[in-house]
């Protein structure tokens, strides 16, 4: 069979007829999508701080001899090693542009969304 003869017979096949709003759905599936809430690291790195927090509690509420009181005073003395690395205005410094970031990033300036067309 030659690739005319295939093309033809290929041709010549009955074929439905494809739904109305086909163009409609495929581009509100993939084009006009909505956005996701979150970014594929944050979720992740929101799950692991999760799984660290209840791993630990586990561990701390389990009755494992002294791990409260080691831990505590582990965070002690990291923030103590810390705060004395910085004088205090780094701090405030630091604070301030933390808050900033964060509330700033929750600010909302996206454009009105647009509507599907029957285009």
């Amino acid at each position: 069979m030659t690739d005319n003869e295939l093309e033809r017979a290929l041709f010549a096949l009955p074929l439905e007829e494809p739904p109305a709003d086909l163009r409609r759905r495929i581009l509100g599936a993939t084009v006009y999508r909505p956005r996701l809430m979150f970014r594929a690291a944050e979720v992740w790195a929101l799950g692991t701080v999760l799984a660290i927090m209840v791993w630990l509690s586990w561990y701390v509420m389990s009755g494992a001899p002294a791990l409260a009181g080691k831990f505590g005073f582990i965070v002690t003395s990291v923030v103590a090693v810390i705060g004395a690395a910085f004088p205090t205005h780094a701090w405030l410094w630091l604070a301030l542009g933390v808050s900033s970031t964060i509330w700033i990033s929750q600010v909302s300036l996206m454009p009105a969304r647009r509507r599907i067309s029957d285009n």
